[in-house]
């Protein structure tokens, strides 16, 4: 199934195949469920529905419910009964899914974000959205960080970067609630620390530049999305933390590194994913 999902990524012509050709099967599936000899391709048809939901991960919020909205309920219902702990979702108002993990992190990550509860929650409350999570968030950063610094641009970016994300199963809750709190950590310690230069855990930007490494899919990749990235960030580190005359310097040397690791497995170290991974270094790996 990742390997279909890759495989369309990279071929547009072929995804956009895949759309149509899924599209007109989900119209015609509810005039045909109730011969037995469909009864068999159920599964098959969950699977496929979970690949063609991936597809919307460049789509904004009304984009994916209107597409969604299309296959109707009998077929969201036929996806979500087929596929292991996998919840169709057409944008982040649905009430997350979570196990008693991903539960401990919520109640730390609105603890941050959210100090004073509101009167009357409780332990059997709805769990809140992805969407209003994010809100939270965004409302700490507005009170605590100053707008416009150099902080406040590189949470605000970190933040825009969850709300892109689609949220289908337990495991990417739990994901997208990690970073969550990562990103409400580091907002509690800027407006602790207003002086004091953006400090981004290694694990944040090995996430981040995964993320930009994958949305530009670069053509020729031999490596993993997650792998470029962690080699990108020990190099980067690496040369941070060697000897230099003056920051100018130091700089000119960090940007030259990820274009030796691109080098490396034969990208060009010009265009895209380069171009927004030079720039987010420079966002986050320079900021004084």
């Amino acid at each position: 199934m990742r390997a279909i999902n890759v495989f369309l990524d990279a071929s547009p012509g072929a995804a956009e195949a895949f759309t149509k050709d899924y599209r007109l099967l989900a119209r015609l599936y509810p005039l045909i469920n109730t011969d037995k000899r469909v009864a068999k391709y159920q599964d098959g048809f969950g699977l496929f529905g979970s690949v063609y939901t991936t597809l919307f991960k460049k789509s904004s919020d009304e984009e994916r419910k209107e597409q969604l909205g299309e296959l109707g309920p009998m077929v969201l219902e036929i996806i979500n009964a087929h596929v292991h702990s996998f919840a169709v979702v057409a944008s982040q108002e649905e009430p997350l899914v979570l196990d008693a993990q991903g539960i401990a992190i919520l109640k730390e990550l609105m603890a941050l974000v959210r100090p004073k509860p509101d009167k009357g929650d409780g332990e059997h409350k709805t769990l809140p959205s992805a969407a209003e999570i994010l809100d939270h968030i965004k409302a700490a950063l507005e009170k605590g960080v100053e707008p416009g610094s150099a902080k406040y641009t590189a949470l605000a970016e970190r933040i825009k970067l969850l709300r892109d994300r689609i949220i289908q199963n337990s495991q990417d809750a739990l994901e997208f609630l990690s970073e969550a709190l990562r990103v409400a950590r580091a907002i509690v310690d800027a407006e602790k620390h207003p002086d004091q230069v953006v400090v981004v855990l290694d694990d944040d930007h090995v996430g981040v530049l995964s993320r930009i490494i994958h949305d530009h899919a670069p053509s020729g990749l031999t490596v993993t999305e997650r792998n470029l990235a962690e080699e990108i960030d020990q190099v980067v580190t690496r040369t941070l933390g060697g000897s230099w005359d003056n920051a100018d310097a130091r700089n000119r040397g960090v940007l030259r590194a990820p274009a030796a690791v691109f080098r490396r497995y034969m990208l060009k170290p010009v265009g895209e994913p380069y171009d927004s991974t030079v720039a987010y270094i420079e966002a986050h790996y320079l900021v004084d």
